[in-house]
């Protein structure tokens, strides 16, 4: 409902549209010789009042030309436009390296009392962890063959929960990169200055694709002073222990001075972030963000009322003989 607010808007998104408003008198004075047979300069006469028989138009007249301004000032997206000040923002630094490869479509995680792709319960843990993180910067890290940016360090979580619903397994190739997966986030992280740097490594796999060995990027890591929270993710108890390499992820937790876990369900993924919830805070410099409000819905019902109504209205002294 924030759309429909009456704020007075701050700006003007695409301006240009209000070129538009020059045809306005034009196309009123257009239906006016065409309804009643009369000169242009009678038309524009009838705008001050003259003649009496044009005296009903100037009503739905109006009515249309303010909701066609109004229809114009909506196509010019009105905002408001509000500034969240992070200039010093008590924050952590977190960048989370998700594993997207092909086996993250298996369907064997308990999510609460329903069974899910893996996919979709990291998703569904990560997103809860993300809104609870606000002044805190997140970035995210997906990798399967290869290793992408998904997002960079932000403050701005809806955006990170778009970027990472938009993830999904097989997106930058079936197999497990590991360490250039650990690698891109560390890559992503150092220039950090919070105190506090973590990555957040989640896999249910072996490396099978890295170009960077996992245990190299893990010195990478302890000299960088960034924190390794290793997950190890699989099924039911019966198919846990396939494929994924749970020595590996804990000797780069060790290394780094993070934590390991294995996850079998939403909830053991929940306590990693309970872990987290532990990590000390600081201040960063950080850019301010600004948040924008949409007002053109406002306009549009407005804008589209006026115009019908004006329409209406002229129809219906039409069908009456009135003029």
């Amino acid at each position: 409902m924030n759309e429909l607010s009456f704020a007075y808007p701050d700006h003007f998104a695409s301006a240009m549209w209000f070129l538009l408003l020059l045809l306005v008198p034009f196309v009123l004075v257009r239906q006016w010789q065409k309804k009643w047979g009369i000169s242009y300069t009678a038309s524009m006469a009838s705008l001050f009042g003259v003649p009496v028989r044009l005296r009903i138009i100037p009503f739905s007249g109006l009515c249309k030309a303010l909701g066609i301004i109004l229809l114009i000032v909506a196509m010019a997206r009105p905002q408001t436009v509000a500034e969240l000040d992070y200039d010093k923002a008590d924050a952590r630094d977190i960048m989370l390296v998700l594993d997207t490869s092909g086996s993250m479509q298996q369907r064997d995680f308990r999510w609460r009392t329903a069974t899910v792709t893996r996919m979709k319960a990291l998703k569904f843990v990560v997103e809860d962890f993300a809104k609870k993180r606000q002044g805190d910067r997140l970035g995210l890290v997906v990798f399967g063959s290869v290793a992408m940016t998904q997002v960079p360090l932000t403050l701005d979580l809806k955006f990170f929960s778009r970027m990472l619903e938009q993830a999904y397994p097989g997106m930058v190739g079936r197999e497990t990169s590991i360490g250039n997966g650990l690698a891109l986030g560390l890559k992503r992280i150092e220039s950090s200055e919070s105190k506090e740097k973590v990555v957040i490594l989640l896999s249910d796999g072996a490396d099978t694709a890295s170009t960077i060995e996992p245990l190299v990027a893990a010195k990478m890591a302890k000299t960088l002073g960034v924190k390794v929270y290793a997950i190890g993710m699989g099924g039911s108890p019966g198919m846990f222990q396939r494929g994924v390499d749970f020595g590996l992820l804990k000797k780069i937790s060790e290394q780094t001075g993070g934590s390991f876990y294995r996850a079998r369900s939403g909830a053991e993924l929940e306590d990693v972030y309970a872990e987290i919830d532990k990590l000390e805070t600081t201040e960063i410099d950080a850019d301010p963000v600004f948040r924008y409000t949409d007002l053109a819905k406002l306009y549009l019902v407005f804008g589209f009322f006026l115009v019908a109504f004006g329409v209406l209205w002229e129809s219906f002294l039409g069908r009456r003989g009135v003029g």
